[in-house]
């Protein structure tokens, strides 16, 4: 990529060229032997010779050793005779101090100029990209809000609606736990209760059974099977119990026995529907069934 022909990018070059070709003896010097006299780089000389024409007067002929063209200050050969040639074997009058004083004033303000235009371009460029990179910091930060909170409401409605299920399918299971347990007390106390007149089972006996039965049906649906299959024989056996104290005269002494064997009953229904029903942290929120029977009654 070519140079950039800046005076803060040369100055020092420019500077020292200038101040050589001010006061030399020689009229002019070509780029090489400028090059040795001052220690410079030749391309970097070349370079400011060439592109810096405010300063530097090129000749119109190269030199016949090398090639190379004679450079002076413009300022300088406007004092020297026109009819000379462009030699760098006369020796001249240095430029006076004044003049040389402008044109390195002239140097450094130019200088200076571009320095400022340049820190002023950074600033600006920086601004840019500082503006631009909060611009897409706010977008970003604005789409994770967005993000966070269509994700907040739809955890917060789904926990909602977890709730509500929670809540619904819990109730359910609690009033059909209940209505099992207290139709199964309604059953053994009818069954125990006095008998028809011609010895026969009451019919209110097959109604209590019925009723026992259908809130069987109602546990049903929050069961797994092989549970379902345990307690429709439980209900079964439970019933046929029912029956043979419905149909027999009992004396005082068999009701301890018949009392025991109920809380036995009542027991295997509270644990397999406390086990398989509800779910530990469930279980402190259901509430006791009494079983309704006062174990010195019989």
């Amino acid at each position: 990529m070519a140079k950039k022909a800046l005076y803060s990018h040369h100055l020092d070059t420019i500077v020292a060229l200038v101040s050589y070709l001010a006061i030399t003896n020689a009229k002019s010097r070509t780029p090489s032997r400028l090059a040795t006299d001052l220690s410079l780089d030749e391309k970097e000389v070349q370079f400011v010779l060439d592109n810096f024409k405010s300063l530097f007067r090129k000749s119109k002929k190269p030199s016949p050793q090398n090639t190379q063209y004679f450079y002076t200050l413009h300022t300088r050969y406007a004092f020297r005779s026109q009819a000379t040639d462009d030699d760098d074997d006369v020796i001249r009058e240095p430029l006076p101090p004044d003049y040389l004083s402008k044109i390195l004033d002239f140097i450094s303000n130019a200088a200076f100029i571009e320095h400022e235009q340049e820190k002023q371009k950074i600033i600006s460029s920086n601004n840019i990209k500082t503006a631009l990179l909060a611009a897409i910091i706010s977008v970003f930060i604005g789409v994770i809000t967005v993000y966070v909170n269509y994700l907040s409401q739809k955890i917060s409605i789904q926990n909602q609606n977890s709730i509500k299920k929670y809540e619904v399918t819990f109730n359910k299971k609690r009033e059909a736990y209940s209505d099992f347990m207290n139709n199964m007390l309604m059953l053994f106390i009818e069954s125990t209760s006095k008998k028809g007149l011609d010895g026969s089972i009451d019919i209110k006996v097959f109604e209590k059974i019925f009723i026992l039965e259908k809130s069987y049906y109602d546990l049903a649906p929050f069961l797994q099977k092989k549970t379902k299959e345990n307690l429709y024989k439980m209900v079964g056996d439970f019933e046929d119990y029912s029956l043979y104290l419905a149909k027999n005269n009992l004396s005082f002494t068999d009701r301890s026995e018949i009392s025991a064997k109920f809380r036995n009953f009542r027991d295997k229904f509270r644990d397999t529907l406390d086990e398989n029903l509800f779910e530990k942290d469930e279980l402190t929120k259901v509430m006791p069934v009494s079983s309704g029977i006062n174990e010195d009654r019989h």
